[in-house]
C-alpha cells in the first residue's frame, strides 16, 4: 500500500517541524501540537493536506507516497520511474521488462517480468534484486 512518510518528507525536503506544521494546520491554534499528533500517533491526513504539502513543496502529489521504501519519480517517457536510496528501476515496454540501476555503483540489470504482476509482487521482486559486488 502507498503511504505518506512524513519523517521521510522531513529529510528529504530538509523543512522543519515549525514549517511542516504551518503548512498542513494553517489555521489549527496550535500547529505543532496537531503534528506531534500526525507524527506520534498515527493521525492521517486529509486530501486537502497533502495536496496543500505538495504544492508547498512543489512537487506533484504523487511524489509523496511511498511503498516500501520507492516513490515514483518525474519521468517524460511513458515509463513508470521509482527510486529508492541509490537504486532506480524503470518499468517499460508495457510492463514486460525492468531496468534497475544501481547510481552509486553505476551499473544496471534488465529484467524480464512476468505478463500479470501486482504493484505488490514488483516491489518485493524489486527488493531482491542484489548486485553482485565481484561484477564490478
Amino acid at each position: 500500500m502507498f503511504k505518506i512518510n512524513l519523517p521521510a518528507i522531513i529529510q528529504r525536503f530538509k523543512l522543519t517541524d515549525n514549517e511542516l506544521a504551518s503548512v498542513l494546520f494553517p489555521d489549527n491554534r496550535f500547529p505543532n501540537q496537531a503534528l506531534r499528533r500526525v507524527l506520534n500517533e498515527g493521525v492521517s491526513l486529509s486530501a486537502d493536506q497533502v495536496s496543500a504539502l505538495a504544492a508547498y513543496l512543489g512537487v506533484p502529489v504523487y511524489e509523496l507516497y511511498e511503498c516500501g521504501g520507492w516513490h515514483q519519480i518525474p519521468d517524460e517517457s511513458a515509463a513508470i520511474s521509482l527510486r529508492k536510496g541509490d537504486l532506480t528501476a524503470v518499468l517499460r515496454n508495457g510492463g514486460s521488462s525492468i531496468t534497475i540501476r544501481d547510481d552509486k555503483k553505476g551499473v544496471e540489470q534488465i529484467i524480464a517480468l512476468p505478463n500479470s504482476l501486482t504493484l505488490e509482487e514488483l516491489i518485493r521482486k524489486l527488493d531482491s534484486i542484489r548486485f553482485d559486488d565481484d561484477l564490478l
